[in-house]
């Protein structure tokens, strides 16, 4: 077990915090022209793109490593699957947005002010949902991970 770990989350926003560290430094290379500065921000930014590299790194492996598994045979841990969902007994979900029955949902909602975007507001669902690979039928919880899915709806309402 390392001595830190991030989340996504974490490390997503911590790619982001590094580009404005790299563009605080270059900008203050650009303002003040002496070499020795300039140098000073070279070795900065380059050592912290080694270390965003190899934190990037580590989470591709882990993902990378985690093989696909069967739900009949899945191990305990990490386990990546593969089927066709469907919602449990109950009370189906609803999309907030288009009203269409669906397993899972992200959105982002976001203005256009002048030529500007504005994000006004975003969410998704915590239901759980059943995944059936052919071998069995597992419930998923959504909260904490990372759903790829095909479906991306786009709707501009003027």
């Amino acid at each position: 077990m390392p001595a830190f770990a991030l989340t996504d989350t974490q490390l997503h926003a911590s790619n982001w915090g590094l580009l404005a560290v790299y563009a605080f430094a270059m900008s203050i290379g650009l303002r003040i022209d002496q070499s020795r500065i300039w140098l000073s921000a070279l070795v900065f930014i380059a050592i912290s793109s080694i270390v965003a590299w190899l934190l990037n790194l580590k989470r591709f492996r882990a993902v990378e490593d985690t093989p696909t598994s069967k739900i009949s045979s899945a191990p305990q841990g990490y386990v990546e699957f593969s089927g066709r969902g469907k919602q449990p007994p109950g009370d189906q979900l609803v999309s907030c947005l288009t009203r269409l029955p669906c397993l899972w949902y992200r959105y982002s909602i976001e203005r256009r002010t002048g030529d500007k975007w504005v994000h006004v507001s975003s969410g998704e669902s915590h239901d759980t949902f059943g995944l059936n690979d052919g071998s069995g039928l597992v419930l998923i919880d959504p909260d904490g991970a990372e759903i790829l899915g095909p479906v991306n709806t786009t709707a501009v309402l003027l």
